[in-house]
């Protein structure tokens, strides 16, 4: 699939593939719907709320990345960036393809940095939304939203042990460690 190069963040390359706009546009819309129907939003807020949740995924989705990059360069093997897209509404790390061996210890510190900045991105948007509680309106639930978002889809979710997760990496290396084998998930 054909990726085409978006910017750098912090020495982090950003990547997009087609399907990231397909992934936005469900968001918007299933967004939209869900204001409209749960909170009666009008029809300038369906599509504005809709946006900038969509918007706001892809920022959690990208400091999820961001983690894992800081993580990655502390351990002395750094990863390249992200691909947007790869998994509809996710992205994919991206190491070095001449990477060599590394310990399962370094493949776990570097899987655990996504989690970790999902849950404190995810704290911060739970004390937006609780300032925000009592004028209510698109702020606050757009706080809401990306509360959720941070903290079930990029915190909880990746942890879910999954071959493409966060917590299939934990998993498999910790395995690895207990059995005394040192191998990577692939069979290297």
């Amino acid at each position: 699939m054909h990726q085409h190069r978006l910017f750098r963040l912090f020495g982090m390359q950003v990547w997009v593939t087609p399907p990231t706009l397909l992934g936005f546009l469900l968001i918007w819309t299933g967004v939209g719907i869900a204001a409209w129907y749960y909170l009666g939003a009008t029809p300038i807020e369906m599509i504005v709320g809709g946006f900038l949740a969509a918007v706001l995924h892809q920022i959690v989705g990208l400091v999820h990345h961001l983690g894992h990059f800081v993580a990655a360069r502390q351990t002395g093997y750094p990863m390249e960036g992200v691909v947007f897209g790869r998994w509809l509404f996710f992205g994919t790390s991206i190491y070095p393809s001449d990477e060599p061996a590394l310990s399962g210890d370094i493949h776990s510190r570097r899987a655990w940095g996504g989690p970790i900045a999902s849950a404190l991105f995810g704290i911060l948007a739970s004390i937006v939304a609780a300032m925000l509680r009592e004028s209510g309106g698109m702020a606050y639930w757009l706080a809401v939203f990306t509360m959720f978002d941070s903290l079930f889809l990029f915190f909880i979710g990746p942890l879910i042990p999954l071959r493409v997760t966060d917590g299939a990496t934990i998993l498999y290396y910790r395995a690895v460690k207990k059995a005394g084998k040192q191998r990577d998930m692939f069979g290297r």
